[in-house]
């Protein structure tokens, strides 16, 4: 049977040897060591850099992440930076970290390979277009950055795969990693949907339609797929599964508190009706989980539970509201596609939901008008046709590229660009810009890679349907991330490619541990 992760996994277990000398560090095996400092740290901080502690406190800064990650840009980072130097100090002081033994073992001919190989070109690449670009001065702080959030999958990696941790307990960090992203990302949404409904900005702040929708693209794919196998696990009633028709329900009332279809007086009624709804449906809910949950105290952590399937029904109905409701169309027709292609692949009733919902969408006002401006907005002068004609007239001049975060040289060139375009609205495009040519063709070999890690996963774990189905939504999510990318230069949004670099470390970390000897073996069969 699966050990589902309990609250009790937050809880460090300290054993006696925690407090002395660990063996590791009597001795290096790296000249690196005999660098004063690394050879201080490595006196003092045994104790602390464990693997015990490690496992705890960077799950912790990790779900603070994912709790963060849609309500605060400052706070989210703040959490992923101490991650990797949590990380980075641990493999700097011990020699027995996963990352470490995958090297050394030399099995790193697996997915951390075909992650990391097209990764290090690409930022080889980053490097000689900062030295040969335009202002080498503005690139050089972008390039450490870049570099730094880069080591955040590895530290994910690391996170995932320790040595004395069970499969089975990897499964259930990642089912907590998911409610906490959708438990954040709900109550960004709600926020969107409020201040729709009021035509106003409404304090606290959080990070705009631009951010969110980008981010949306990210998750959405990841949930639906967890739906999926949820509601083909064989746990679950047809009873059970038939709350997740309160998904529908509540988007639908949602988009009518925040776009009632009828004018005037009326609407006030509609709002009035959809909030009453609203109540009764979140009180109605809350008995319904409660009642799911006296049946097993562990329900609440793990996404297998029913209360959690109709849990994470109700979030995807916030998310798709908000989505929906900040009228960004790039994100509209990434996530549109790609559930197109996941039902293709899992479920015909998808595919046929995903083509009527989206019908019924267009049919309201504002949603059918933002698509139909779609021409002319492309069209007009500072408009994607006019930064997509400069952006190929620069990175025919500069085929080396102009630097990392140079981009905005586009305006010297065209100074009648609008003041709020400092980038191509397209992330090939961009990074062509940039980096130059190579820079693009690693770039496109790195989110290949990354992809393919997903698929493979998907296609060679067909005796696990929950491993298979996290592969494949966290493949569709970074699909929609680059088809979103197409229209807008998400990815030097750091809110949204955090996310992916997120993603990116769960998938190699699925794939590395469903590769590894006696895999998957305390994972009941379906």
């Amino acid at each position: 049977m699966i050990k589902y992760v309990q609250w009790d996994m937050l809880s460090p277990h300290f054993s006696k040897a925690d407090s002395v000398s660990n063996p590791l560090m009597s001795h290096s095996k790296n000249e690196i060591c005999s660098i004063p400092f690394v050879s201080r740290v490595r006196e003092i901080s045994p104790a602390f850099l464990t693997q015990e502690n490690f496992s705890f406190y960077g799950h912790v800064l990790l779900l603070l992440y994912c709790l963060s990650a849609a309500l605060s840009i400052a706070l989210a980072q703040i959490f992923v930076v101490a991650l990797i130097l949590f990380w980075a100090a641990r493999n700097l002081c011990f020699d027995d970290t996963p990352l470490q033994k995958a090297v050394s073992q030399q099995t790193m001919a697996g997915a951390l390979s075909r992650f990391s190989t097209p990764l290090a070109a690409w930022l080889c690449t980053c490097a000689v277009a900062s030295v040969v670009g335009i202002n080498f001065l503005r690139s050089l702080p972008e390039v450490g950055k870049t570099v730094l959030f880069l080591l955040f999958p590895f530290a994910v990696f690391d996170l995932l795969c320790g040595k004395e941790q069970k499969i089975g307990e990897t499964l259930g960090r990642i089912r907590m990693y998911i409610l906490f992203l959708c438990i954040g990302f709900a109550l960004s949404s709600f926020h969107t949907v409020v201040e729709t409904t009021l035509g106003r900005s409404i304090s606290p702040r959080i990070p705009g339609a631009v951010t969110e929708s980008g981010q949306l693209a990210l998750l959405i794919p990841l949930v639906v797929s967890m739906l999926i196998f949820l509601a083909r696990d064989p746990r679950s009633t047809s009873t059970q599964n038939k709350r997740l028709i309160l998904a529908p329900v509540l988007f639908a009332i949602l988009i009518g508190i925040a776009w009632p279809l009828l004018p005037g007086a009326a609407a006030h009624l509609v709002r009035s009706g959809a909030f009453l709804a609203l109540i009764a449906l979140l009180v109605l809910s809350y008995f319904w989980i409660r009642e799911s949950g006296k049946a097993s105290k562990e329900a609440i952590l793990r996404l297998s539970s029913n209360n959690n399937a109709l849990l994470l029904g109700l979030f995807s109905a916030v998310l798709f509201a908000a989505l929906v409701l900040n009228l960004k169309r790039g994100p509209w027709v990434a996530v549109f596609l790609v559930l197109l292609l996941l039902g293709a692949l899992t479920s015909r009733r998808l595919l046929f939901l995903s083509v009527l919902s989206a019908g019924l969408i267009m049919t309201l006002a504002p949603a059918r008008e933002r698509m139909l401006s779609l021409v002319d907005h492309f069209m007009i002068h500072g408009g994607r046709s006019s930064m997509w004609q400069l952006g190929a007239e620069i990175a025919g001049r500069f085929p080396l590229g102009l630097g990392p975060d140079n981009a905005a040289h586009m305006r010297i060139l065209d100074p009648t660009l609008p003041l709020l375009h400092r980038h191509m609205h397209n992330n090939l495009l961009n990074i062509a810009v940039e980096t130059g040519w190579l820079g693009l063709a690693t770039y496109i070999w790195w989110m290949a890679a990354s992809m393919l890690i997903g698929l493979s996963v998907w296609r060679n774990a067909r005796a696990h349907p929950e491993i298979r189905m996290l592969s494949l939504g966290l493949l569709m999510s970074l699909l929609a991330w680059q088809l979103s990318g197409l229209v807008e230069y998400n990815f030097g949004d750091g809110e949204v490619r955090l996310i992916a670099f997120f993603f990116m470390g769960l998938l190699i970390s699925l794939a590395h541990l469903s590769s590894s000897a006696g895999e998957l073996s305390d994972i009941p069969k379906n």
